[in-house]
């Protein structure tokens, strides 16, 4: 049985108890044995086909991946250059400068493959396992946490409420953890210490929490509210690829 299907049987028993979402659950909004909050069967029935858990990471990392590539492209690392080697490069330009030139017309150009790998790894190993863990169970961990907080369940009486909720937890508590996590791992693999990585990845975090929340906040409500569960960390690994790029510059532009 897959995850969706597993989580619509579990959903049709806890809805009466929990008393969260019951007055849609007869409705065309939320249908849950057919569509997804109004999504279309044919949509659904895709998602429901989704590859496993090993296939959701090692399709995330090959969007952080294409995140890296696109970094390049977009902001190629430079390495410092000493006076002698400006010296000689102007030399040769001039001894060259008659001469014609074929420009590089390959794909990637100068790739830094490591980088790349780099990227794979962070995205397969560490950003989808701990995404997956929190995309998959915030339909569950919500309910659990309004039943445990005193006047907090008429914070998720209705699916509307309780998708803003899964998406303040996941841009307050989620997205700083995961920043670190990424921040640091991609310092470590870039040669640092621990000590360092840490210090690196938490003035990097403090940088781009804002811009986070810029794209991740309309992103991930309507994640929360149209996607099954089992979807997504796909769509959030899509999303990705342009957000990698700009976190594989960030890190690698550390101090």
């Amino acid at each position: 049985m897959s995850q969706v299907h597993h989580f619509v049987t579990k959903m049709r028993d806890v809805i009466p108890r929990v008393g969260v979402h019951k007055r849609y659950a007869s409705t065309d909004v939320l249908r849950f044995g057919d569509s997804y909050v109004g999504m279309s069967p044919r949509f659904s029935k895709a998602l429901v086909n989704l590859p496993g858990v090993a296939g959701k990471f090692a399709i995330g990392g090959m969007l952080w991946g294409l995140g890296d590539l696109l970094a390049q492209k977009v902001a190629p690392e430079e390495a410092p250059r000493k006076a002698a080697d400006l010296e000689k490069e102007r030399k040769t330009f001039i001894r060259k400068a008659s001469a014609r030139v074929v420009p590089d017309t390959s794909l990637l150009g100068k790739w830094n493959s490591t980088s790349t790998m780099n990227a794979f790894i962070i995205g397969a190993l560490v950003f989808s396992p701990l995404g997956n863990a929190w995309y998959t169970r915030a339909d569950k961990i919500v309910p659990l946490i309004a039943k445990r907080v005193p006047g907090m369940n008429a914070l998720v009486d209705t699916p509307a409420r309780a998708n803003m909720m899964k998406v303040v937890l996941d841009q307050t508590l989620f997205a700083p953890v995961i920043l670190t996590c990424v921040f640091t791992s991609f310092g470590l693999l870039n040669g640092k210490k621990i000590g360092p990585a840490v210090d690196s990845a938490m003035g990097s975090v403090g940088e781009a929490i804002v811009p986070n929340w810029a794209l991740w906040g309309p992103v991930q409500m309507l994640n929360f509210a149209v996607v099954p569960p089992a979807g997504r960390l796909l769509l959030v690994n899509s999303v990705n690829v342009p957000w990698t790029a700009y976190l594989a510059y960030k890190s690698k532009n550390a101090a």
